[in-house]
């Protein structure tokens, strides 16, 4: 861990990519992952088997210009959204060999990105544009650690930010409890 800080990217560290996992090909899928990963536990396919998956969200039924227009007027920091369309691969998961449309993430600007937000936006979005074909499963509020979510995102309306601020005490007491156990602090 010598020459290594917290505050660094792995591609900061001179050291070659690995994939930690079959899917997640890229260190921006790595990025994001901990929101719109989220989208995985539900009726989206999240393009496991593409080059890009955990970067494209989607499914037939899309229509990826309608999100993307949702999406793209909530300036979400950080992040860029493209309407694209994928054949997800990989069997056992959604949509295998079927095209599916949707929308493509890239990552802009690494220090404004917050993947949760991100994640909470583009469930809000799918969902304003596809009220009937968008479904959450059991996994979603387990990922998601909120039973109510999805509810107050979807039929509540209410704006992530606001899912987001229920979340800050408990938050905050966690990062206060974690100092003690960081191995490596900057």
């Amino acid at each position: 861990m010598q020459g290594w800080q917290r505050s660094m990217y792995f591609d900061q560290t001179g050291l070659a990519w690995v994939n930690p996992s079959p899917n997640m090909k890229s260190l921006d899928a790595a990025l994001v992952y901990p929101g719109p990963g989220t989208l995985e536990t539900t009726s989206l396919s999240v393009g496991r088997g593409t080059d890009k998956a955990f970067l494209v969200y989607g499914a037939p039924w899309v229509d990826a210009v309608a999100v993307v227009k949702n999406i793209s007027r909530r300036n979400i920091p950080g992040v860029g959204f493209e309407a694209c369309s994928f054949v997800p691969t990989t069997r056992g998961f959604s949509y295998k060999g079927r095209k599916c449309n949707g929308v493509c993430l890239t990552v802009l600007d690494r220090a404004r990105l917050d993947p949760v937000q991100t994640g909470l936006h583009m469930t809000q979005a799918f969902y304003e544009t596809h009220p009937q074909q968008f479904k959450a499963y059991e996994g979603f509020a387990t990922e998601i650690g909120d039973r109510e979510a999805w509810g107050l995102l979807t039929r509540g309306h209410v704006k992530p930010e606001e899912v987001l601020e229920r979340w800050n005490e408990e938050l905050q007491r966690f990062m206060v409890m974690r100092k003690r156990y960081l191995i490596y602090a900057d």
